[in-house]
This record gives structure tokens, sequence and C-alpha cells, in this order.
């Protein structure tokens, strides 16, 4: 299992690799790059920026890269097929997230529109599926974290998919995503495993829902800067109570769906 953590001041991350057979932990560093006011403020910029698409569409033309391109393009050629009227019968099956983002991912690395144009059907439809309570929209029913994995999804996609999108189907998608991220900051901490002490493996799962999200939409949105830095502050706390407190189980293999899902909000928000 590979779990990574963000050291601020050197901008390295401290990548933690356990063998489940031996339970041994190597540590590997990566330099991070810090993205430019210019890029953070354009899309895509979640991952990789506009100029690194060219290297990647690149890289999957031989070698390793090649053959796991191969992998993905057989499961997304099959998420063509899907329907954006099931988009609820996906989220419940648990399939929505891996949809939306195999698909937006795909458009990038080949500039198929056909894989990025399903992936905004399925967002739309997504964002037009509302409900009046909390949480409002599509998710893996009676599983809160799944909120989370919804979020880091459509965030993606949004951002993968932005420069392809219509101004209409933007306005679809943007307010729906802006919605449920800010009623995941405000609402989860009234749930159960939201309160006390903070240590439930759902809650990092939690905050690399809202905080991935506000990174894709905080320069589309109207909403304060204040509001939107209060969100990035509190997943910031959760992080440095939720992250310590777990580290020394990760070779246990205990929390580390919520670990992996916290690591990247962070360093991006760091950047």
């Amino acid at each position: 299992t590979e779990n990574g953590f963000y050291d601020p001041k050197t901008k390295k991350i401290t990548w933690a690799i356990s063998s489940l057979s031996s339970g041994e932990v190597k540590q590997l560093h990566f330099k991070v790059k810090v993205l430019t006011p210019e890029e953070q403020s354009l899309h895509p910029r979640l991952l990789f920026t506009q100029k690194d698409i060219s290297s990647l569409r690149e890289k999957i033309k031989s070698g390793e890269s090649k053959k796991m391109w191969e992998g993905l393009k057989e499961k997304v050629d099959y998420y063509l097929n899907s329907n954006p009227s099931q988009v609820r019968n996906y989220a419940n099956n648990g399939t929505l997230t891996s949809r939306i983002r195999y698909l937006a991912f795909s458009y990038i690395l080949t500039g198929n529109e056909e894989y990025g144009k399903k992936a905004i059907e399925l967002m739309k439809s997504w964002a037009t599926d509302k409900r009046e309570e909390y949480p409002y929209y599509p998710y893996w029913e009676g599983r809160y974290h799944a909120i989370g994995d919804i979020l880091v999804a459509i965030a993606l996609g949004y951002d993968w998919t932005y420069n392809l999108m219509t101004e209409e189907e933007r306005e679809i998608i943007l307010p729906a995503l802006k919605e449920l991220t800010f009623g995941e900051y405000e609402h989860s901490y009234t749930l159960w495993w939201g309160t006390g002490d903070h240590y439930n493996n759902w809650t990092g799962t939690k905050i690399g829902g809202f905080g991935t999200a506000i990174l894709a939409i905080s320069g589309d949105i109207s909403t304060s800067e204040e509001k939107i830095e209060k969100v990035i502050e509190k997943s910031f706390i959760e992080k440095d109570i939720f992250i310590p407190y777990n580290r020394n189980d990760l070779v246990n293999f205990f929390y580390e769906e919520g670990v992996i899902a916290v690591s990247y909000t962070h360093l991006r928000a760091h950047e």
C-alpha cells in the first residue's frame, strides 16, 4: 500500500510504501512542482496543467505507459455505453466515480472528445438529479464517505473537461458541485462519523472530497475568498488531527482510504 505526506517547508512528498508480506516500510521522496498564479487560474490545474498534456499523450505511445493505457482504454470504451439516466444506479453501485474520472482522463490522454462528452453527460445528469435534503445529489446510499468520493470525481471531471464544456454545461455542473462542496463542509460535522475526535476513516475521505473540489472551482465561483479560505483552513485543521493520529496505524493497514483521500488535497492546497 502507498501513503504520501507533504512537507510544505521542503515542498517534498514522503511516500511510505508498505509490503503486505513483510510489513517493511520504505520511504521515497519526490519534489513537488509549484504552480504559477496563472496556472492556478486556468483549467486543467488538478494533477497537471495544459502544457503537460502533450507529454502525457506522447508517454502512452510506448513502454509500460502504453500497456497501462491499453488496459484503461478497454474499460473506458465500455463506459462510453453509460446511460446518463442511470446515474443514480451508477452512484449506488459505486461505479459513477470511476466512469467520470476515467472518461475525463482518457479525453486528456487522447484528445478524443467522445470520452470527454460522455463524462460531461454523466456530470450533467448527476447535477440535475437533485433532492431537497442533504446530501442533495446521487451518492452511494447510506455511505457518507461516498460523498467525498463523488466530490473528487466531479471535481476532476469538471477540471479536465472544462475547456470542452459549453457555457450552458458549466452553468449546470458548477452550481451543483459548489453546493455539495460547501454542504459537505458545513453538514458533515453534525453526523456521527464527523463529530467527537474526528479519527474515523471517513473523515479523511470527506476532507479529500471538499478540499479537492474547492481547489477545482475556487476561481470560477463568486463566493468570497474568505469563505473559500475557511474551507481550506478547516481541511488543514482536520488533516493535522487525522494524519498524525493514524500514521502509526498505516503499517497495520488501518485508515488507508482516508489518508490516501486527504493527501492530494493538501499537496495542492499548500502550493
